[in-house]
């Protein structure tokens, strides 16, 4: 295990995932780099929308030991009486633990405007796996 920081544009080469995004947009502690991202869902059939969610990863700076935890949700979508967005955080560092939240925006024609962020968090370790906190509105 090497000691060496390395630069921003260093871990946009080794982790092709982040390129054109800014330093800001992940967490970079002890040799790892923690970051979220939407996934993109596949469109609508009679069940919901499809595939859409928030995935998390974990992968050494030099773009090896990749791990990913997906948390599934609806696709960020508007029709024409509701819309849904999701949105993530930059996953923050705090007691030994990466902390990443979604927030979900939910509105209707019928109902007011909610609110929701989803908060998971990992063990710094570079093994544990993902916890689910719970929700705030």
């Amino acid at each position: 295990m090497h000691n060496k920081k390395l630069s921003h544009e260093e871990i946009q080469k080794n982790i092709p995932e982040l390129k054109g995004k800014s330093e800001g947009s992940y967490l970079y502690h002890e040799g790892y780099v923690y970051y979220s991202f939407s996934k993109p869902g596949g469109g609508a059939d009679q069940t919901g929308w499809l595939n859409g969610g928030v995935l998390y990863k974990r992968v050494k700076d030099d773009g090896t030991e990749i791990t990913s935890f997906e948390k599934t949700c609806e696709e960020s979508v508007t029709t024409a009486s509701t819309s849904h967005v999701y949105s993530h955080t930059t996953p923050q560092l705090k007691d030994g633990y990466v902390y990443f939240e979604i927030k979900y925006t939910h509105d209707c024609d019928w109902a007011d405007e909610e609110v929701t962020w989803l908060t998971f968090r990992v063990k710094a370790d570079g093994i544990s796996e993902l916890e689910i906190l719970g929700e705030r509105k």
